[in-house]
């Protein structure tokens, strides 16, 4: 028997909590974003080794990242982002052009790397990007929710250790899609979902300016 189709259906759906200010370091992960799909995107760090009855003790970011990913549904979210740190240009990665690293570093805010090669000012510019929260049903292995934004601007052959990551999201676009091992057919509405941010953005274009991408 022939597989249902698989729709992708968008809309601009503004967050019914308005506007979510979210902080936190780069870290791991599977870098299939960049390796196999050719969109990298960044994974925020959430605190989900924190008991419960530890949460309450957490820093205010790292608090207010597990209170959002709690109360909000897995899916595309647009929204736009601000890189703050130092990265380091490794062209001779093993890495994809742009991709996160696989390895978790904090973020001391040191221009050194943990390898001891040589870091650069990462740019505050603050960009558009379409956002994956959940757990990436095409894949199968994921185990707890995670967040990834795609920023939606060439960074080159840059690599973020511990480099932290703001972002103010400002709408939903779609549900999480299971597309049952169709790779091209993920690869196309990946394409599709960051036009479709790209120009959801256009709309939300004063919170570029948003205080949250100016504090400390």
């Amino acid at each position: 028997m022939a597989s249902a189709a698989i729709e992708v259906t968008r809309s601009l759906t503004p967050l019914s909590s308005g506007l979510q200010r979210l902080q936190a370091t780069v870290v791991k992960g599977f870098q299939r974003g960049s390796k196999s799909l050719g969109f990298p995107t960044a994974n925020m760090r959430i605190r989900w080794d924190a008991a419960t009855e530890d949460r309450e003790s957490l820093p205010p970011a790292e608090k207010k990242m597990l209170e959002f990913m709690d109360t909000h549904e897995p899916g595309i979210y647009y929204g736009w982002c601000q890189v703050r740190g130092f990265a380091s240009n490794r062209s001779s990665s093993s890495a994809a052009t742009g991709s996160i690293p696989e390895t978790e570093v904090p973020a001391t805010g040191d221009a050194s790397a943990a390898d001891g090669e040589a870091k650069v000012p990462v740019t505050r510019d603050v960009l558009k990007a379409a956002v994956s929260i959940g757990w990436n049903p095409t894949y199968k292995d994921v185990k707890q929710k995670v967040i990834e934004p795609w920023i939606l601007h060439d960074f080159g052959e840059v690599e973020f250790y511990g480099a932290e990551l703001r972002l103010v999201l400002c709408g939903y676009v779609r549900g999480e899609i299971d597309f049952q091992g169709n790779f091209p057919l993920l690869i196309k509405a990946i394409k599709e979902d960051g036009e479709f941010c790209e120009t959801a953005l256009e709309n939300h274009f004063d919170v570029k300016n948003d205080a949250f991408f100016v504090e400390p």
